[in-house]
């Protein structure tokens, strides 16, 4: 040790000449320094002259710096010490006899440590600093000038700290993206002009725009013309001069329907205390509204008849003989009320709950407390969701967090229940449907309604009803495919001695066989994906091979429709059941060709976006209205029923893609105007042959509760 400020020069093992392991560098004790490093230096210094590197350390120790210094001469000690210790600076002479100081410089960058390298020099031409300072030398320094190291040393340390900084601060900002896309509340930054410059994604599933729709418009966009312009004036002053503002807006989505949302506008400020950004969170609370209208109206409804009944006894006052008499009637028919009230809730089939926010039941009609297997005394106080011992439908046990019950207390926002398990109070399990309805007071959850239905019976019967239909379609392909074989062999025989009426009906029984028969197979496709009977034969295979083959194999149809059909497919490998998604593409192109009229075109594209393939048929045929828009993908659900005996199918083909492309992981939807066409979607994962398929994506159709 050198000094009391000073640390030591320890040589390397492999030194030459003069210089062994056990050599010690001496030195006056340090002065007080000005200012001494708040930490213990760790330097290397990569020099072959030990007087040189002596002298440069002395500079260091006079200016104030506590440091333990390693001496290294060759590039194998050089990379075994990087390997052995964290340095906070290296110190490296340009001539080092049989190599120089870029080659450690350049083998410190190949290790990728980011360590400040001062190279400290005899003397340096022009044209070879410039190349040290190309290499990444954080400064250099003659050592006929050795003052200046100290000054070197510190601006390079400190420049270290400020890039240490600069990437925690980066970090921070990424984490506070990531926060912000993954908030449930749709979130918009504007630039002080009002400008969209980002928006989250829960942004795009409120408003229906896609981030790129929305970035570098106006928030305007989303106007619906329900408030007039003084609201917005009001908004913009109150933001414009700094202040938050908050409200309700009635907004319009891109597909046109309206939507009530709860809106805080913050400015945002630079170090300067202008207004840079303005940010607003949005909350959808359209449902909520209607909640409190129906609340309201009901309020309303009581007021009004309390009103009639204090007028009626007002009036009555003034006949003293018919006071009492008058008082009595308007008592005996609020007991009706009452009564029928009571009467109602007691006949009800469906099970009606009232809890507090602890999820405690404050009322339970004797419908819902014989479901549960008790009587509606017993569950008076009792914790609902703790007496069901709720599952969910998958059978695995409902903790908490995860019921409706505190989901509809916690969020204020009704929750509905589909397939879940409760238990009797004898054990007997059973499935329900429910809706969990927040009872608000004074604008504050103060409780909620529960309305739950016993759905097993129901159940039950729909799983009757596909093995019915099943055993039914099975029963009937085979003696529909011997009656279509002997129509066919009929048909291609001769038919010389028919006359040209029995002809036709021949050609039409057979188009009807034929009909039946696709109808048949359809339903059996559509029942065994239904009960997961279907497993997928997964393989790689190209999304553009699979693209062409549709074409091919639609081609026949769309000549004979005047329909042109066009393949646009990026090479993609995508890894799912080649037959599958085939059958998909098939069912997709029909119907484009089918509702296409003649002489037009239509288009198949895959394109590669977020870690899909995405497919897309478009056809240029009469659109598809918003309100059907979701229904299609249901059983039996053609858009016009009448037109599509017309054109032929049997209205599940929709709802076999659907099946089929959700077991792929992926998601099914279409986007249509009417008059304009339409583009039936959807996307498959990409991956690798023997990766588990990934969980279904969140899709774009919705899925309709079987309670409403």
């Amino acid at each position: 040790m050198i000094g009391c400020y000073v640390g030591r020069l320890t040589p390397a093992t492999d030194m030459h000449a003069n210089l062994t392991s056990n050599t010690t560098l001496k030195a006056e004790p340090a002065r007080t320094p000005g200012h001494v490093a708040p930490r213990v230096l760790r330097i290397m210094v990569v020099e072959d002259d030990r007087a040189d590197a002596a002298l440069a350390l002395r500079e260091i120790r006079r200016a104030g710096f506590e440091f333990q210094a390693d001496m290294v001469q060759t590039p194998e000690e050089f990379s075994r010490r990087l390997g052995l210790a964290s340095y906070d600076v290296i110190l490296s002479d340009y001539n080092l006899g049989n190599w120089r100081g870029t080659e450690a410089l350049i083998q410190l960058r190949e290790k990728g440590l980011d360590i400040p390298f001062i190279m400290v020099t005899g003397s340096l031409g022009e044209e070879a600093a410039v190349e040290c300072m190309r290499q990444g030398v954080s400064d250099y320094v003659v050592k006929d000038h050795l003052s200046r190291l100290p000054l070197a040393l510190a601006r390079v340390l400190e420049e270290q700290e400020i890039r240490k900084a600069r990437a925690s601060a980066e970090g921070v900002l990424r984490l506070t993206i990531a926060a912000l896309e993954a908030a449930a509340n749709g979130i918009v930054i504007t630039d002080r002009s009002g400008a969209i410059v980002w928006v989250n994604a829960a942004c795009g599933v409120l408003t229906g725009y896609s981030p790129d729709e929305l970035i570098g418009r106006n928030p305007r966009v989303l106007k619906s013309g329900r408030q007039n312009e003084d609201f917005y004036r009001e908004m913009w002053a109150t933001i414009a001069n700094g202040r938050v503002w908050r409200g309700e807006v009635i907004n319009r989505r891109k597909n046109g329907s309206l939507y009530t949302e709860e809106m805080t506008i913050t400015p945002v400020r630079d170090a300067h205390g202008e207004i840079t950004n303005f940010i607003a969170v949005k909350q959808d609370v359209t449902e909520r509204k209607r909640a409190e209208d129906e609340i309201k109206a009901f309020n309303a409804m009581l007021e009004q008849r309390v009103t009639e009944r204090t007028a009626e006894l007002a009036s009555a006052n003034l006949r003293l003989e018919g006071e009492v008499a008058e008082r009595k009637m308007a008592e005996e028919s609020l007991d009706r009320l009452q009564q029928q009230s009571v009467l109602i809730l007691n006949a009800a089939a469906d099970g009606i709950a009232r809890v507090d926010l602890d999820g405690r039941c404050r009322f339970v009609n004797p419908g819902g407390a014989h479901m549960l297997g008790y009587e509606p005394g017993e569950l008076i106080g009792q914790h609902l969701h703790l007496v069901g011992r709720h599952r969910l439908p998958d059978g695995r046990p409902c903790i908490w967090e995860e019921c409706g019950i505190h989901r509809a207390l916690k969020l204020g926002a009704i929750q509905q229940m589909s397939g879940h398990i409760l238990q009797k109070k004898d054990g007997t399990a059973f499935l329900i449907d429910g809706v969990i309805t927040p009872v608000l007071e004074k604008e504050q959850t103060a409780g909620a309604v529960i309305v739950f239905r016993d759905v097993s019976e129901q159940r039950a019967m729909e799983k009757m009803k596909d093995e019915f239909v099943s055993i039914v379609s099975h029963e009937l392909r085979t003696p529909l495919t011997a009656i279509r074989a002997a129509l066919g062999l009929l048909a291609a025989g001769e038919t010389v001695g028919l006359s040209p009426r029995a002809r036709r009906l021949l050609e039409i029984a057979v188009n009807n066989a034929k009909r039946l028969v696709h109808l048949v197979n359809d339903i059996l496709d559509d029942a065994r994906l239904e009960s997961a009977r279907a497993s997928l034969a997964r393989r790689a295979c190209s999304a553009a091979e699979l693209t062409q083959q549709a074409v091919d194999l639609m081609r026949p149809m769309a000549e004979s429709a005047n329909v042109t059909l066009v393949a646009q497919a990026v090479p993609l490998e995508l890894v799912g059941d080649p037959d599958a998604l085939l059958q998909t593409l098939t069912n997709l192109l029909s119907n484009a060709i089918k509702f296409s009229p003649r002489g037009r075109t239509v288009r198949v594209e895959v394109l590669p976006k977020d870690g899909n393939a995405v497919f897309r048929v478009i056809d240029q045929g009469p659109g598809i209205p918003p309100e059907k828009q979701r229904s299609i993908f249901k059983r039996f659900q053609p858009v016009d029923a009448s037109d599509s005996r017309r054109r032929g199918g049997s209205g599940l083909g929709l709802s076999i893609c659907r099946r089929i492309i959700r077991q792929h992981g992926g998601a099914i939807w279409v986007e249509s105007e009417l008059g304009r066409g339409s583009v039936f979607v959807f996307t498959v994962p990409l991956g690798s042959p023997g990766t588990e398929p990934p969980k279904r994506q969140n899709r774009r159709e919705d899925d309709v509760s079987p309670f409403y």
